[in-house]
This record gives structure tokens, C-alpha cells and sequence, in this order.
């Protein structure tokens, strides 16, 4: 039903020219109060239109496609814990990370002992060779 919605007599004055806020205004051309459909959730639009019985004076956005309205998503509400919870878990993985990242690669490399030492020195023919001592 309110995907079928169509304005019979569309006014011919701008929304921007009237008076009231997002979700009504007042047309004074027409003298009535205009409601935008597109402000509101899908079933708030179509409780609205059948409590109206047909005698209502609205504005909504169309779909490009489709050319049915669109109503404004759901708002989900945040509540006053989420942000303390939010900043908790970015300081956590953020220590976290730093722990890690300070670790290195956790290998350890030694040097044997009993290793030789190699030295070079020029040879007879003028060429580098690797000697051990």
C-alpha cells in the first residue's frame, strides 16, 4: 500500500520555502501542513497514511529506480556504556600490540663457541682468499 502512494495534486511550492522543520512544515499556498514520508520509518509512514483516510498533504523522496518512496532507516540507539566499552577495548589491543611488537621475533640467535674466526688476506697472485685460524 505505501509503496503505491501518489500525490494526486503535487504543490507547486518548494519544501525549502516553508515554514517548520524536517519532518513537517507549513505550506501557505495550500494552507496545510505538509509531512515529509521520507523522515519516517516505513510502518510510522503507512500508520500515518491510514489514519489519515486519504485527507493528508505529504512529501517523500522517490527511489530512482523504482520510484517508490524511501523512509528513513531504524536509528539504533547507542547507549552510555558503549563508548567507555569502545575506548577500553582500543587501549587493550592497543598495550597488547606494543607488548608484542617489543618482543621482537621471539628468536635467538647465539654464536657457537668453538667457531673459528676467518681473516682474509691478500694471496700470492693478488687475489682475496678466506683463511680460518
Amino acid at each position: 500500500m505505501i509503496e503505491s502512494i501518489a500525490v494526486a495534486n503535487p504543490c507547486t511550492k518548494a519544501w525549502d520555502e516553508m515554514a517548520g522543520n524536517d519532518q513537517v512544515r507549513f505550506c501557505t499556498h495550500c494552507e496545510k501542513s505538509v509531512t515529509d514520508l521520507s523522515s519516517m520509518r516505513r510502518k510510522d509512514a503507512l500508520r500515518l497514511v491510514r489514519s489519515s483516510g486519504g485527507k493528508l498533504c505529504v512529501r517523500y523522496v522517490e527511489h530512482p529506480k523504482t520510484k517508490e518512496p524511501l523512509f528513513a532507516e531504524r536509528l539504533i540507539q547507542i547507549s552510555r556504556r558503549a563508548p567507555t566499552i569502545a575506548a577500553g577495548v582500543m587501549g587493550a589491543s592497543i598495550s597488547l600490540a606494543s607488548l608484542t611488537y617489543a618482543q621482537g621475533d621471539g628468536r635467538l640467535t647465539r654464536t657457537p663457541e668453538n667457531q673459528e674466526t676467518a681473516a682474509l688476506r691478500p694471496a700470492d697472485d693478488q687475489k682475496t682468499a678466506v683463511q680460518g685460524r
